[in-house]
């Protein structure tokens, strides 16, 4: 992710035959740093097109944090999500972080039943002079 983009980051919360993504509250999700640094940073409302979309874009990752994979969809509905770039460089404080270098995110929320859920993944640090 480069510090200095003025952009949006795409999310997917990815859907499984364990975990429906159509049951997320999308109003209570909320991004942020696994280690504790910032604050937390909600989904942009309106950003090209709509603020979230059920789709399927993506296929379960079951490696190694900030390991991937190239797959895309696997016929199970994900949620997609877009955040603002200048926000979470801001709120979560990665200005801070040097170049080339890993950080945790975590992503959680609420079900439509009240039970909650998170996930964790990387966004490596670029752009910075």
């Amino acid at each position: 992710m480069s510090v200095r983009s003025k952009g949006v980051v795409p999310t997917a919360i990815v859907g499984s035959d364990a975990f429906d993504v159509t049951q997320i509250d999308v109003s209570s999700v909320v991004l942020t740093r696994a280690d504790g640094v910032g604050g937390i940073v909600r989904p942009a409302r309106r950003v090209r097109g709509r603020a979230a979309n059920i789709s399927d874009v993506a296929t379960p990752f079951t490696g190694e944090l900030c390991d991937c994979h190239s797959l895309t969809g696997d016929g199970i509905d994900d949620l997609s999500l877009k955040f603002l770039t200048r926000e979470l460089v801001e709120t979560l404080d990665l200005r801070s972080v040097p170049r080339h270098t890993f950080v945790t995110l975590t992503i959680s929320g609420s079900l439509l039943d009240g039970s909650e859920f998170s996930a964790s993944d990387c966004i490596r640090i670029v752009g910075k002079r």
